[in-house]
C-alpha cells in the first residue's frame, strides 16, 4: 500500500501592527494591512477599539487589543514594567510594525525586550507629495509585502448585497471647520441635486465632532422637506454596511470620506486646507473639487454644482 503524506502547513507569520491617530489616520493604513493579508501572514492590531473591530468585521485582521488599555502605558517608558500577560502576547509576534510616534525610541526598545524579532517602524507624518496611504504602507516592504491595490477594501464582504440605488449619503463635518463647506451652501446643492433627480433619499452622517451641531443640521433639513435619514453616532462597522447601499457620497477630507472609498462607495469630495494629492481617498470613483487658494470660502454653490453634474451621471 502506498502512503501518501500530507502536506506539511506552515504557520502563517504574525504581525502585530500597531496604529493610533484620527479615523482618516486608520483608514489610509488599511492598504497596508490588505497588503499583509494578502502575503500571508496572520496579522493582529494594536489600535483604537472602534478601528480594531472594524477592521476584524470585514477581515483584514485576526484580532486586536486596545491602545487604550492601562497595560500600554508601560510600552511607553524606557524600562517600564510591562504586565506579565501583555509580554507573553507580545512574544507571540515575529514582527512589530508601528506607526505611532517613537522618536526617542522608547516604545521600540520596550516591544524587543518583550521578545519580539523585528520592530519597523513607519513613517506616520507623510510628509511626501506622494499619497498617504503609500506613503504609509511603504514600511511593509520590509517584511516582504506589498500594500493591497484594491481601492474598495471593504466592499462585497459578508456577501451582503450591494443595492447601489437611490441613496446618497452625506457628511457635513470633518476634524476643522475649516475643511468644511457651509452647511446652507450644500443644502443649495442638495436641493438642485433633488430636482434632477426626485427619487434620491439622503442619508446625513454626523458624529460626536457634529453632536452641537446637530439641532440645527436636523433643522434645516426638516425646513426644505428634504426626505433624509439620520445616521448619528454609528458604530464603524455598522456605518461601512449603511454605506455600501448607497450609489454616492458627498463630503469633505473626513475620516468618513475615506471609509465611503473604501467601501467602494462613489465619492464627490470638497477640500480646502488640505492637499488632495496626499490626503484624498485613491479611486477613479472618488472626484474631488478644490477650493481656490485652499479656502472654501472661495466655492460657491453654483460652482459646486456645475461641477458635480456630471459626476451625478456617471455615478
Amino acid at each position: 500500500m502506498t502512503v501518501v503524506p500530507l502536506p506539511v502547513l506552515e504557520t502563517p507569520r504574525r504581525v502585530l501592527a500597531v496604529r493610533g491617530g484620527a479615523l482618516g489616520d486608520f483608514i489610509l493604513t488599511l492598504p497596508a494591512l490588505g497588503g499583509l493579508r494578502e502575503a500571508g501572514f496572520e496579522v493582529q492590531l494594536l489600535t483604537r477599539p472602534a478601528y480594531g473591530k472594524l477592521a476584524q468585521d470585514f477581515r483584514l485582521v485576526s484580532g486586536w487589543r486596545s491602545l487604550e488599555a492601562p497595560a500600554v502605558a508601560g510600552l511607553l517608558v524606557p524600562g517600564a514594567h510591562v504586565d506579565a500577560a501583555w509580554r507573553g502576547w507580545l512574544a507571540g509576534f515575529e514582527s512589530v510594525i508601528s506607526w505611532l510616534p517613537d522618536q526617542d525610541g522608547a516604545f521600540q526598545q520596550q516591544i524587543l525586550s518583550c521578545g519580539v524579532k523585528r520592530f519597523h517602524q513607519g513613517d506616520w507624518r507623510c510628509a511626501g507629495p506622494a499619497p498617504a496611504s503609500r506613503q504609509l504602507a511603504a514600511v511593509i516592504e520590509s517584511v516582504g509585502a506589498g500594500a493591497d491595490d484594491r481601492v474598495d477594501l471593504l466592499a462585497g464582504h459578508h456577501g451582503l448585497p450591494e443595492a447601489r440605488g437611490n441613496r446618497i449619503a452625506f457628511h457635513p463635518g470633518s476634524g476643522s471647520p475649516r475643511k468644511n463647506w457651509p452647511l446652507e451652501r450644500w443644502l443649495t446643492v442638495i436641493q438642485q441635486v433633488q430636482r434632477v433627480q426626485p427619487e434620491t433619499r439622503w442619508l446625513v452622517i454626523t458624529g460626536e465632532a457634529e453632536s452641537d451641531r446637530l439641532p440645527a443640521i436636523t433643522a434645516a433639513w426638516d425646513a426644505r422637506s428634504l426626505p433624509w435619514e439620520s445616521l448619528h453616532g454609528l458604530e464603524l462597522s455598522t456605518l461601512a454596511n449603511r454605506l455600501r447601499e448607497c450609489g454616492g457620497f458627498f463630503g469633505h477630507d473626513s475620516g468618513i470620506s475615506h471609509l465611503a472609498a473604501v467601501c467602494g462607495v462613489p465619492c464627490g469630495l470638497l477640500f480646502g486646507p488640505t492637499d488632495p494629492a496626499v490626503w484624498a481617498p485613491l479611486g477613479d470613483d472618488v472626484q474631488v473639487l478644490r477650493a481656490a487658494q485652499g479656502n472654501l470660502e472661495n466655492l460657491g454653490p453654483a460652482a459646486v454644482w456645475e461641477w458635480l453634474k456630471p459626476w451625478l451621471i456617471k455615478a
